[in-house]
């Protein structure tokens, strides 16, 4: 039987120029991720000798180092949200709804849990169950929440576009899965394994645009 190239069922992104913007993008994913990374296992070594009481927001951090890891997890966030962008722009998903629906509900939520590391950074002295840190939670509950049901449809429309190869095509289904996981793991010991292990999975997203920026075309009998 004669093999004909498949036509991939969205316009892939091609040429130099279109893998130029997705990488820089990617690259940012990546050392975002990294960042969150290297400050949460700052905080739980950090915990270990802290004297800062555990019912503060700010806990364990001293106020002004309070500001300043806040500041970081700020600009980790924006750094992941090029990455979601860049995920989008990558074709990878595919120009249907679903596709655009994901990727918009990703970027809205990834966008919410940055103004609530903005909102949190003004609360540092309140106790855990004050108002004023309820109603921060809450923030990062809706946007955690929007977020994982983005890229569930965003990943979903990954794998079914195929464009994506090997090991590559689950992560975004993988933050997903995870994301659903830190709904209720910040109100555990585990905090920080949560934390963790997303980062973890963006540093994964961002190799994943970095390496492969653009669909692949298979063949197939």
């Amino acid at each position: 039987m004669p093999t004909a190239a498949r036509t991939l069922p969205h316009p892939a992104p091609t040429g130099a120029s279109a893998d130029d913007r997705v990488r820089p993008l990617g690259a940012a994913c990546a050392a975002g991720g990294l960042l969150g990374v290297l400050i949460t296992t700052v905080q739980v070594i950090h915990a270990t000798s802290s004297s800062t009481p555990d019912d503060l927001w700010r806990s364990p951090w001293s106020s002004g180092a309070f500001i300043v890891v806040g500041l970081l997890w700020c600009v980790s966030h924006a750094l992941v949200l090029a990455g979601l962008v860049g995920l989008r722009r990558s074709g990878h998903g595919g120009p249907g709804r679903a596709a655009a629906a994901g990727a918009a509900l990703a970027i809205a939520g990834t966008s919410l849990i940055l103004v609530g590391e903005i909102a949190g950074m003004t609360i540092g002295d309140r106790s855990e169950d004050s108002g004023a840190a309820g109603a921060v939670a809450a923030v990062y509950g809706v946007g955690t929440l929007l977020a994982v049901i983005g890229l569930a449809l965003l990943g979903r429309e990954v794998l079914r576009t195929g464009s994506w190869t090997g090991w590559r095509r689950g992560i975004p289904l993988a933050l997903a899965g995870w994301g659903i996981m830190l709904l209720w793991l910040p109100l555990t010991p585990l905090a920080p394994v949560g934390s963790l292990v997303i980062d973890a999975l963006f540093v994964a997203l961002g190799v994943a645009l970095y390496t492969q920026p653009s669909p692949v075309r298979s063949e197939q009998g």
